[in-house]
Formats: structure tokens, sequence, C-alpha cells
């Protein structure tokens, strides 16, 4: 709706597949970063 009211430019349609790579990484990253210690007990039993 921003665009059609043309409040926001065309510039940042541009990147937001970056966004989207960078919020799928920082979602990939903290996600897992809490499992890892339930990963390692595995091999330890």
């Amino acid at each position: 709706m921003t665009t059609q009211k043309g409040m926001q430019s065309l510039d940042n349609e541009e990147k937001a597949w970056q966004n989207g790579v960078v919020t799928l990484a920082a979602f990939l990253a903290f996600g897992c970063a809490p499992q890892l210690p339930f990963v390692g007990a595995e091999a330890e039993e």
C-alpha cells in the first residue's frame, strides 16, 4: 500500500531478498544454538 501511495521508494524492494536471507540465517543460527548441548549429550551416553 505504501508503494501505491508513493511513500516508499522501489529501491527498498530490491533489497527485500537480502533482508530475507539475513533473517533466515539469523533464525537458523540462533535457533540451532540452544539445541547444540543436547546433540553433544547424545554422543556421551
